[in-house]
């Protein structure tokens, strides 16, 4: 699943290849990624009786249980609540909190039956990622970040324990 927060021509090569595809369009995305939830519910109790174990990492994917990739670029675009008061603010809020309630629930749960979330986002912030989300990624990859706060928030405090591989040192300077 490839979804282009951005809703540019960046993955318009790709979405041929791709079970279900998005660019900004939050409804959408929402819907898509409640019938990914499905596909989970639905391997949840079977995964045992179709592959003998219990976690598909014990065998890895096949042609008969693939591999589910959710990737969802410009992550922010479709978790950033929305404040105001107006009948349209609380629709796009309400949007946001379904869809940041599926990301979670993915992240959480769809790992064992062979569903992976990436979520790629320039800013991983609790104001652009909630946390109860960030914080439930199994793996996080941090590029030159503007701030230590910033790489922190990707990578968590330990970071700073590391200053040569610090993210903040990417950067590039200009003389």
């Amino acid at each position: 699943m490839l979804i282009d927060g951005k809703g540019g021509p960046d993955y318009d090569d790709l979405f041929a290849r791709a079970w279900l595809h998005a660019k900004d369009e939050p409804e959408l995305v929402r819907d898509h990624l409640a019938r990914v939830r499905e596909l989970m519910v639905a391997r949840q109790p079977a995964i045992r009786a179709v592959l003998g174990v219990k976690n598909l990492w014990h065998l890895g994917p096949s042609p008969a249980w693939p591999l589910v990739v959710v990737v969802i670029d410009e992550a922010h675009t479709f978790l950033n609540e929305t404040k105001g008061t107006d009948a349209e603010s609380k629709r796009l809020d309400a949007l946001a909190r379904q869809t940041a309630r599926l990301v979670e629930e993915l992240i959480r749960k769809g790992r064992n039956v062979g569903i992976q979330v990436v979520l790629a986002t320039q800013k991983a912030t609790g104001d652009a990622i909630p946390t109860k989300i960030r914080d439930n990624c199994q793996v996080a990859v941090s590029f030159a970040q503007r701030t230590s706060k910033a790489a922190t928030a990707v990578l968590g405090a330990d970071i700073t324990a590391a200053p040569d591989e610090h993210p903040r040192r990417l950067q590039a300077t200009v003389a």
